[in-house]
């Protein structure tokens, strides 16, 4: 059972394809990608980006 203020958004694969589709890992990125959410490392994926091509970066840490 979730914590009352937790604020996890659930979805069913149905849903969550709009998502999933855009789902890239950062060694199958793109330079001149748009629209992407990059899978993985993030070290390693902002390696793969080129500078000043970002206008938003969210990035969540491990929590293990």
């Amino acid at each position: 059972m979730k914590s009352s203020r937790n604020k996890t958004i659930d979805f069913d694969i149905e849903d969550g394809k709009e998502y999933l589709n855009r789902c890239v890992t950062a060694d199958s990125y793109k330079t001149g990608t748009t629209n992407v959410t990059i899978l993985g490392d993030c070290f390693y994926a902002l390696e793969k980006i080129a500078d000043s091509s970002v206008d938003l970066l969210i990035v969540d840490p491990p929590y293990n």
